[in-house]
């Protein structure tokens, strides 16, 4: 590979990383937290729904792991809620209008 198109595939990389970063500064791992309590689930069921380990999902609700786009729509399908649901600010009572 030239040095050319070593440098492209770095600023490549360089700006889907951001890009990355961008979308999981905007996950808010409170309202999943919320949306989980709000269906009456446990961790294990909420991993059992989305086909995750319950460690991953522990590691998301926590905060310790930031989810990729895949897997908060898994969040999403699983707990009936839009995927811009878990990208807002979390308050307890913003959750009562996504509530079906």
């Amino acid at each position: 590979m030239t040095k050319a198109k070593l440098r492209e595939r770095i600023a490549a990389l360089e700006a889907e990383n951001a890009d990355l970063r961008s979308q999981s500064q905007a996950f808010n791992p409170d309202m999943l937290s919320i949306a989980r309590d709000i269906r009456s689930l446990t961790n294990h069921d909420l991993a059992t729904r989305t086909k995750m380990s319950v460690g991953r999902v522990s590691k998301i609700v926590n905060g310790i792991v930031v989810p990729t786009p895949h897997e908060i729509a898994r969040f999403g399908e699983a707990l009936h809620f839009p995927v811009a649901y878990f990208h807002q600010p979390g308050q307890r009572s913003s959750a009562n209008r996504w509530m079906d």
